[in-house]
């Protein structure tokens, strides 16, 4: 359940954000840059899902065709803007969901943001 998962991400990790539907973490890397990743969770089709997002950039910093180009190359979740930014952005359902399939796209999603950020900006805003 949602509960369970934010329980468990409470437990093994200290989250930046704390709402009802929403959670989020800041990874801090080696190289010293840090990039937040978002957990949040809604409903389809009477189903809860739970989407992971991560921001790279502003609207400004990618072209939309590089963006969808680039959607090719990832392995799990994909580029997407949301209002004015990118994110990388994935969505998985809650129900089946067990503990790996939650930590993989977690970390993940989170380091491709920010090799993204840093490869088209090399700013480490988000």
């Amino acid at each position: 359940t949602w509960d369970e998962l934010k329980a468990y991400a409470r437990s093994r990790y200290t989250l930046a954000d704390d709402e009802e539907d929403l959670f989020s973490i800041v990874w801090e890397y080696e190289n010293g840059r840090k990039q937040e990743i978002k957990v949040s969770r809604f409903q389809l089709l009477d189903r809860d899902f739970i989407e992971f997002n991560s921001a790279v950039c502003s609207l400004e910093s990618l072209d939309p065709v590089d963006a969808l180009q680039r959607n090719v190359d990832f392995g799990l979740g994909m580029l997407a803007l949301r209002g004015e930014t990118y994110v990388v952005r994935h969505t998985a359902l809650l129900d089946t969901l067990d503990l790996e399939e939650f930590e993989l796209p977690l970390r993940l999603i989170a380091s491709s943001a920010d090799i993204l950020e840093a490869e088209l900006t090399g700013e480490d805003d988000f």
